[in-house]
């Protein structure tokens, strides 16, 4: 499938096949790392039929699955793995895992690719999943930068409903995706719809009340952000949250807006703010532009506090603008036919530059496709050759040779998955269903919405999501259920710490957030007060260098108080001293045991916590010292008269 490899790298069509074993022994010491070839058969199932990529962790194969003929085509992942190189497999290993939990979880969705097999072989790692044609959204960035403004305006809001709704499901599910860019995000060639990859940096979700106030220290990158443009800064503390994915496609939704490279756009050197409005150039500005850019200021704030903390807001504020933006495109397009489009060529030239010449004229007339009203079988988005930096005339030239002419028509209707087309033929009529079904599980109407997601036809495209939904539904109503019960609980028992931990776990439905919500206000200020005598105890016991007990303390504060927000720093530094403690203990049961006083030395290794470095091997100690005791004891009752 054309996902990005492990080291972000992107590839976007398959290798010449002649290439692919040359590819295979790129990376590291051939000698050392044992690469799949062509034609070689994985887990007794998996043939290698080529490479897609290659990069610093691994390489993605095309692969034929030889015992499911139902399914041509998949996509191996390899991640490197030898003992030559131990960091290299401790991260090998992490983002093999990382994915492979991750696509079990999210691949029933439509948009996200499914995730088929694991399996570990010839000191490697492997990943079998779906297999999707398409092209990357970096191809599609290259080619909307020469639209219209009002167009790209347009556009940016129905890319961001597209993601937006992808990234719900994903964050539903407790998962942030942590690494949101162009180069994880295809267009799928058979539907047009986004598809989003690579989960190996994906995490299980932090809540929003983890957000520290404002930003104190954290590495300095030119503008504030990760190096790669995309990612917040929080992320750079080691920190994600949902409004970090919604950081990223926020950055994507400007980059489309504005025609802007991300390298290009600047941050305000005191508030961090990325400074892009001076780019909407758009005259007259449609009527959706001032709220779209208010939505896309807020998406990429600096301070996580700042952004929205649900794609579910998000989608809210972008509803109203659909329509205008839709009917803008139509007052655009008003006269051409959306049967007139020109073919793709089938097979691409070697290089941009080659595809067009001033000896090879274009076709005076554009060949209709069939009267499918859009592409049904030409050539995928991802065998378009990408563009170079050429005068805008050649880059015209450029366009009209790919059968991208006729305004962007064809760039709408192939490159950017039928956005408006889509809209208007209102061809899904699961959509609108799926809509009221959310709305109702927010209003704690479970019943309507399963009654509304089970009506939802096969043939929508919605129809596996709404399906996967209801069961997460009814799981999620029996665990708030209890979540409620608990919390009242609590609050009658005077838990206050409890009452604010138990609330944070509930879904994130209104329904229910509403229901605890005076439990919560009710318990907080107590809360807070509990939270700082918890802390003053914890600061007790570390001066008295009893770092166990100190973190009891802190163990016992809820991160939903003011005081918990702070508490992360110090569990760290107890933590380590705690081990230090630990390990002195360990040396001083050892000094002990090697003069044969094992009572003395299994009394000091009781002592040490067993969730430190320490712990394990002192329980293995206490075990071996007993013995030893034992042994002693006996030998000393037969050497006594």
């Amino acid at each position: 499938m054309p996902c990005p490899d492990p080291s972000g790298q992107d590839y976007s069509a398959p290798k010449e096949e002649s290439n692919c074993c040359s590819l295979s022994r790129a990376l590291l010491n051939p000698t050392t790392v044992n690469y799949p070839i062509c034609g070689q058969l994985l887990h007794h199932r998996y043939k290698i039929i080529q490479v897609l990529s290659s990069g610093a962790f691994g390489q993605i194969y095309l692969a034929q699955d030889t015992l499911d003929p139902t399914r041509a085509q998949c996509a191996v992942k390899y991640y490197l793995s030898h003992n030559t190189y131990p960091h290299l497999v401790k991260t090998s290993r992490r983002l093999f895992l990382n994915e492979a939990e991750f696509l079990k979880r999210l691949g029933v969705h439509p948009q996200i690719p499914q995730f088929l097999n694991c399996f570990e072989e010839n000191q490697g790692f492997f990943l079998v999943q779906e297999y999707v044609a398409g092209s990357s959204f970096t191809q599609e960035l290259a080619i909307i930068r020469h639209n219209d403004p009002l167009e790209r305006s347009a556009q940016v809001i129905y890319f961001l409903w597209d993601l937006l709704l992808i990234l719900e499901f994903v964050h539903r599910h407790g998962i942030v995706h942590g690494d949101l860019k162009p180069n994880n995000i295809m267009r799928r060639s058979k539907d047009g719809k986004l598809v989003l990859l690579d989960f190996g940096a994906a995490q299980l979700l932090q809540t929003p009340s983890n957000h520290p106030s404002k930003f104190t220290t954290f590495p300095s990158y030119p503008g504030g952000a990760s190096p790669s443009g995309y990612g917040a800064a929080e992320q750079l503390r080691g920190k994600v949250y949902p409004s970090s994915d919604l950081y990223g496609a926020g950055i994507m939704a400007i980059e489309l807006l504005t025609g802007l490279e991300v390298s290009h756009l600047r941050h305000h050197p005191k508030t961090q703010k990325i400074q892009w409005q001076p780019w909407t150039d758009t005259s007259p500005p449609p009527p959706y532009l001032e709220p779209l850019t208010q939505i896309l200021t807020r998406l990429v704030e600096y301070d996580p506090k700042d952004r929205y903390s649900n794609t579910t807001a998000v989608l809210k504020d972008l509803e109203p603008l659909r329509s205008p933006a839709h009917q803008a495109l139509n007052d655009r397009w008003q006269g051409i036919s959306l049967n007139a489009l020109v073919p793709l060529p089938k097979t691409p030239k070697p290089t941009a530059h080659a595809a067009v010449s001033d000896a090879d004229p274009l076709p005076e007339q554009p060949t209709p496709l069939e009267q499918s009203g859009v592409i049904a079988h030409t050539t995928a988005i991802a065998e378009l050759p990408r563009l170079t930096q050429e005068s805008p005339a050649s880059t015209l030239q450029l366009l009209m040779r790919m059968g991208i002419v006729i305004g962007v028509l064809n760039v709408f209707a192939i490159a950017l998955g039928y956005y408006a087309l889509v809209s208007a033929a209102s061809t899904d009529p699961g959509e609108e269903t799926w809509q009221a079904a959310q709305q109702a599980i927010q209003r704690g109407q479970l019943r309507e919405a399963i009654a509304l997601a089970r009506s939802i036809p096969r043939d929508s495209v919605r129809y596996e999501q709404s399906q996967a939904a209801i069961q997460a539904w009814q799981q999620e109503w029996d665990q708030a259920i209890q979540l409620v019960k608990a919390t009242e609980t609590a609050l009658a028992t005077r838990q206050w710490q409890t009452v604010l931990n138990t609330a944070a776990q509930l879904p994130d439905i209104y329904y229910w957030r509403q229901k605890v919500h005076p439990l919560v206000e009710a318990a907080r200020p107590r809360a807070e007060d509990e939270a700082r005598r918890l802390m003053a105890q914890a600061f007790r016991s570390a001066q008295e260098r009893d770092f166990t007990r100190a973190l009891a303390f802190l163990y016992q504060i809820s991160p939903h108080t003011q005081v918990g927000k702070q508490v992360e720093p110090k569990l760290k530094e107890y933590q380590e001293k705690q081990d230090i403690r630990a390990m002195v203990k360990l040396q001083s049961a050892y000094d002990l045991a090697m003069g044969q006083q094992f009572k003395g030395a299994i009394a000091i290794l009781e002592d040490i916590p067993p969730n430190t470095r320490a712990g394990a091997i002192a329980q293995d100690k206490i075990h071996e010292y007993q013995e030893k005791a034992q042994v002693r004891r006996q030998l000393l009752a037969q050497a006594s008269p």
